[in-house]
Parts: structure tokens; C-alpha cells; sequence
């Protein structure tokens, strides 16, 4: 290698690194040498005159510049020219910095592919700064290296978002948009704009914006899009995919159309976009997507229609079994697809936190989430990773994880949210973080977390009905197991039931109806017991889906309503097979519920040992479960019992 010719700087430069090793003043591992101190560096180092350091880290810089591509790793060999030659950038000429720039290019690039994105963002933002040096700061650097500017402006921003530095990503995406010489040199540039914009939570100014892209894209939306509308373009796609297979979408040519592959990028953002604001757009957007994929061929966003098309069929029709079937045909592409990483991210969100948490466990789909949290921050898709996190930890409340250790993640991922400014997806964590923290009392953090109610408000200042649609269901839950049953009734009315197939929204007709039973048991107001008769209805109805997700919940609800109807030995049966249920398919949480449930209902009868014994074992159940509020609530409760019971302690 010809680093030898460096020798004009020492002389006999071979015979003195070899005299540098005898003395133990160098080490040496394959091909690499180094001092074997720092101290010993920088002695060395400060041996230089001040006046000659720069000028030699140019020679060695521009040395390993000329010589890199005769190494054996030139992406190596260009960044410890670039390392050097960034060190001295003030003593460099015109022609030096821009080569310099274009290096600088290559080193940020090659430093993502090992994940380093600090150290990315660094070379970008230093070839910038040379193209800059060239003109005195101005902008005339854009019209004598435009396409480098460009890729290098472009870079900066998209590392931006990968490592949470978003100080400059504004005025980089500013000067790509009033320097860019065509609408597609604009594209890339208004998609990174449209992510910095979705990052703050504000999804519905996000979707007007790509509409708008997309309209001059050529793919134009109606004006009112309603339930009609949709349902005719579902129907439409649905006959298009009925035989389609791996194999028949493998045979479509790759899709080539410049126009059709920017179009089917940003229908893949409006689809993430509108399905946090507008479901119907969303809905719209992935039937576009397939019919696109159809008729000018296969591409990585592909997968991704067939993925967000599966969820819409589960929302959107009785057609469970195509929803599912569509799901596995858009997973079945990611083993082995040299982007792996980041298309697991997105498919964790729409096939398995969407469509497989109906039909199959819930446990699996927190596994699934936690992987696709850890692929999307692999490849620096931070908005995806983090969205499987905020599912994540969502799901975990409701599968009955262990509440402290819940808090402890959700705070991590707080961390992470913030980190990377993703405001919207920080109020899902706080959301599920208040929820943990009313059932265990342990609310501070020191991280300025808001409570559910004012993240209610911003939920809705902002539009966004999916942060909404979460938060409410999180203060039912709470409200429920807290046995603050009007509270549940009463924002139940104010939030009114979505579509059905979704997981989330049965967990809310689970609390909804054990809230209304046991208030028309109270009141024996009819208006009560029919929205309870409608709650075990539509779970006698899912429970076909997935028997070990429902039946737990359907026997419960059977037990509050048999009680209603004065059926006292059918609800004792339906409590303990719920209990039994919920044993076996790992829900503690629900466990607890239904042990006290049963434990009120045994008091309440006069079976009072029967119910203390039963309470006892719910507040087992709970501890394990780390809800400490309700166990010091129990406590209080069975006190009282065994006062009423034992008039001596009065």
C-alpha cells in the first residue's frame, strides 16, 4: 500500500515503525498499527510545530484520498482521509473542498450503513459546510454542484431524523425546496417535510399536504369520501386480489414508472398519515396502492398496500379470513428481502398489531411489536420503530403485564419519543405510563409526563382520533377496575363505538358492559341492561375469532348479566369458568376482575366466607399484577366485611 510515500515526512518510515514496535511505543494487530497509549500519541502529536500540523493532516489526508481505492477497504481508507482533511478545511483550495465535499458524501453514507448516524450526520453537514467555504456562505454552491448539494442537503436531513438532531432540518429542507431545479428533485425533499410534520403529532395537516403532492402526481382523491365510496373501491380491490398469489405477484414486472414509484411512496405516508386522522383516506390510499401495483408492477411499497389492504379488510367487512389470508401473502415477502429490517417494522403495525391480535394471542403480538421496534431502529426508521413501541407498551397494559416494570418501559420509550421528537407517539407512552401509575400510586417520573385527561385535549385540539381512540380507553379500563362504573358509562357516551374489529374497541365493550350490568344491578334502570345485553352480544359474536383472546371476557359478562337476571347458580358457573379462562390463557389481570367479581357476588349473597376467600385470592392476583391501589383497596374492603360480620370490632 502505498502509504510508504509518506516517507518524505520521516525518513526510513518502515525501519522506524518496526524500531517503534521493539520499544513498545506501537502496537500491532493485522494491518493496523497504533500507539499503545494515547498519552504516547499525543507527545508524538505536540512534537509537530503547531504550523505544520494542519498542512500535514491535508498531505496524509489527501494521501489516503489518492491511494483509497488500491486498499483493502476503501470505505475505511475514505474516512480516515476525510477525518484528516476535516480537521484542516480552512487551508484547503476551491477544487480541494468540493472533491473533499464529495468524500465527506461517501463517509456519511457508508457510516449509516454501520448505524453510526452521529458520525453520518458529522460528514454531511461537513461536506456542506465546504461547498459553503467555496462561495463565502452564499447559495451560489447550489448552482455550481447541484446534484452534490442535493444528495448532501438531503442526507443531512434524513440522518436527522435517525439520530433525534433535528436543529437543522428545517432550513436543509428549505434550501432543497427554493433550490430545487424540477418538481422531482422537490419529492424527496417534501417527503422527509411531510415525516417532520407528522413527528409533531399534527397527522391531519400532514395528510392535506400529500393529497396535494399526490394530485400532481396524477393520483387524485373525491372530494367527499364517504362510507359508500369506500366500501365500492374495497369491494373492487378485493375481487382484483381473490386469486392472486406469491407467486402471480412475483412474476409483475418491477416497477419501473419514476411518476408511479414516488406516487406509491406517498400513498405509503398518506396511509400512516390518514390512519391516526382520516381512516377513510387510509382506506382509499392502500386500494390505490394495489390497483397501482397491479398495473405497473412490484416494488418494496407493494408489500405494504397488501399489509395496510388486510387491516382494512378487517375493519371494514365480515371477510375476516381474506383479511388474515391478505396479511400472511404481504409477511411471506420479508424473509430473506434485502430490506427486511424496515419492512418488518411496518408490516408489525399493520398485520400484527391490526390483524393478528384479533385472531391470534395477544402475548404473540407484543413479541412481534417489541422486533419491530428493534428492526426500525436498526435501519433508522425511527417514526415505525417507535409506533411498534407505543404498541408495544400499549398492549402489554392490556394483556395484563406486571404494571412497575410496564412504567419503567414506557418511561425508556418516553426517552426514545423524545429524543427523536415524536410528540404524537410520546402522548400514546404517557397515556398507558398514567394508566399504570393511577392502578400502582406511583406517578412521579421527573420527565414532565401529562395524565390522561390533558392528553384527552390535546388528542383533540390536534385531530388526532387515533391518540383519542386510545386514551379513552385507557381511562374506561381504569375507571373500571377502579369500580368507578358511571365513569365508564359516562365516557363511553362521549366516545362512541368505532369499528368493532378492532382489539382495542372490544376491550372497551368488555368494560363498557361489566360497567353498565353492574349499574343497572343498582338502579334497575332497562337503558343500562341493553347496552350489557348489546356488550355480550358482539362478544359472543368475536369469540368466533379468537377464543383465547374473548372467551375469558365473554364468560365474565355472561356472569354479570345472569346475576342481573337473578340466574344465581348460571353466574356462579360463567365467574369461575371466566376464572378458569383467564387462567389458562395468561390474562392476570382479568383474573383478578373476575375473582372479585365473583367475590362480590358471593357477599352480596350472604355466602360471605365464600366472598372473603375470594378476595383474598383477587388481591393476590392483583399484587402479582403490581396494581397497588386496588390491592390497599381490597384490604380496606375485606376489613369492612369482617367488621359487618363480627359486630365485637365495631
Amino acid at each position: 500500500f502505498p502509504l510508504l510515500q509518506l516517507g518524505h515526512f520521516v525518513p526510513d518510515f518502515e525501519k522506524s515503525i518496526y524500531l517503534a514496535l521493539e520499544e513498545g511505543l506501537m502496537d500491532k494487530a493485522g494491518p493496523i498499527y497504533a500507539f499503545s497509549h494515547d498519552v504516547l500519541r499525543e507527545s508524538a502529536y505536540k512534537l509537530i510545530p503547531e504550523s505544520d500540523r494542519k498542512p500535514l493532516k491535508k498531505r496524509i489526508g489527501l494521501c489516503l484520498a489518492q491511494h483509497a481505492d488500491m486498499a483493502n477497504n476503501a470505505d475505511i481508507c475514505t474516512i480516515a482521509a476525510v477525518d484528516q482533511v476535516n480537521a484542516c478545511s480552512d487551508i484547503l483550495g476551491p477544487f480541494e473542498r468540493t472533491s473533499f465535499a464529495r468524500l465527506n458524501l461517501a463517509a456519511g453514507i457508508y457510516s449509516m450503513t454501520s448505524s453510526s448516524y452521529s458520525q453520518a450526520r458529522g460528514y454531511f453537514e461537513a461536506g456542506i459546510a465546504l461547498l459553503k467555504a467555496n462561495h463565502g456562505d452564499k447559495q451560489y454552491h447550489w448552482n455550481e454542484q447541484y446534484h452534490l448539494c442535493l444528495d448532501l442537503y438531503e442526507m443531512s436531513v434524513i440522518v436527522g431524523f435517525m439520530d433525534g438532531h433535528v436543529e437543522n432540518m428545517e432550513s436543509r429542507l428549505g434550501a432543497i425546496l427554493s433550490n430545487a431545479r424540477s418538481f422531482e428533485d422537490t419529492l424527496k425533499a417534501k417527503r422527509l417535510h411531510l415525516k417532520m410534520i407528522s413527528s409533531r403529532g399534527d397527522y391531519a395537516e400532514a395528510t392535506r399536504q400529500c393529497l396535494t403532492v399526490l394530485s400532481k402526481l396524477g393520483e387524485h382523491f373525491p372530494e367527499r369520501i364517504d362510507s359508500s365510496v369506500v366500501n365500492d373501491e374495497i369491494s373492487r380491490t378485493e375481487s382484483l386480489l381473490k386469486d392472486v398469489t406469491k407467486d402471480h405477484l412475483m412474476r409483475l414486472p418491477v416497477m419501473t414508472d419514476k411518476s408511479k414509484t414516488f406516487s406509491m411512496a406517498f400513498l405509503n405516508m398518506l396511509c400512516t398519515f390518514s390512519m391516526f386522522s382520516q381512516p377513510n383516506i387510509c382506506h382509499l390510499s392502500c386500494c390505490y396502492m394495489v390497483k397501482l401495483t397491479l398495473e405497473h408492477g412490484f416494488c418494496d411499497e407493494s408489500i405494504i398496500g397488501l399489509a395496510t389492504f388486510s387491516r382494512t379488510l378487517l375493519l371494514e367487512t365480515d371477510d375476516v379470513g381474506t383479511a388474515s389470508r391478505i396479511g400472511s401473502l404481504a409477511e411471506s415477502f420479508l424473509v430473506g428481502h434485502n430490506n427486511e429490517h424496515a419492512i418488518r417494522a411496518k408490516l408489525t403495525i399493520l398485520v400484527n398489531a391490526a390483524v393478528k391480535s384479533f385472531v391470534q394471542p395477544w402475548q404473540s403480538v407484543t413479541e412481534a411489536c417489541l422486533n419491530g421496534y428493534k428492526s426500525g431502529m436498526i435501519v433508522g426508521d425511527v417514526e415505525n420503530g417507535l409506533l411498534c413501541a407505543n404498541i408495544n407498551c400499549l398492549s402489554n397494559f392490556h394483556i395484563g403485564s406486571e404494571l412497575k416494570a410496564l412504567q419503567g418501559t414506557a418511561q425508556n420509550y418516553a426517552r426514545q419519543m423524545t429524543k427523536h421528537n415524536q410528540i404524537g407517539l410520546l402522548y400514546g407512552v404517557m397515556s398507558v405510563f398514567d394508566a399504570c401509575a393511577v392502578l400502582t400510586g406511583c406517578h412521579d417520573t421527573g420527565l414532565g409526563f401529562k395524565n390522561n385527561k390533558e392528553i384527552s385535549k390535546i388528542a383533540i385540539e390536534t385531530k388526532n382520533t387515533f391518540l383519542l381512540h386510545h386514551v379513552y380507553i385507557q381511562r374506561m379500563c381504569v375507571h373500571s377496575y377502579c369500580r368507578e362504573y358511571m365513569s365508564v358509562l359516562e365516557l363511553a357516551d362521549m366516545h362512541r363505538t368505532l369499528k368493532v374489529k378492532r382489539i382495542l374497541e372490544i376491550i372497551k365493550i368488555f368494560h363498557v358492559g361489566i360497567s353498565a350490568l353492574g349499574v343497572a344491578r343498582d338502579t334497575r334502570q332497562d337503558k343500562w341492561r341493553h347496552i350489557g345485553e348489546e356488550s355480550v352480544k358482539v362478544m359472543a359474536h368475536v369469540v368466533q375469532y379468537s377464543k383465547w383472546n374473548f372467551t375469558n371476557k365473554l364468560h365474565l359478562l355472561q356472569a354479570e348479566l345472569h346475576y342481573l337476571n337473578g340466574n344465581l347458580r348460571a353466574a356462579e358457573m360463567s365467574y369461575k369458568l371466566s376464572i378458569l379462562c383467564a387462567q389458562k390463557h395468561k390474562f392476570l389481570h382479568e383474573e383478578a376482575l373476575a375473582k372479585e367479581l365473583l367475590a362480590m357476588f358471593f357477599i352480596e349473597n350472604k355466602l360471605a366466607d365464600s366472598g372473603l376467600d375470594y378476595l383474598e385470592m383477587s388481591m393476590q392476583k392483583y399484587s402479582e399484577w403490581g396494581a397497588d391501589v386496588k390491592v390497599r383497596d381490597i384490604k380496606s374492603f375485606i376489613e369492612l366485611v369482617n367488621c359487618a360480620l363480627n359486630p365485637s370490632c365495631r
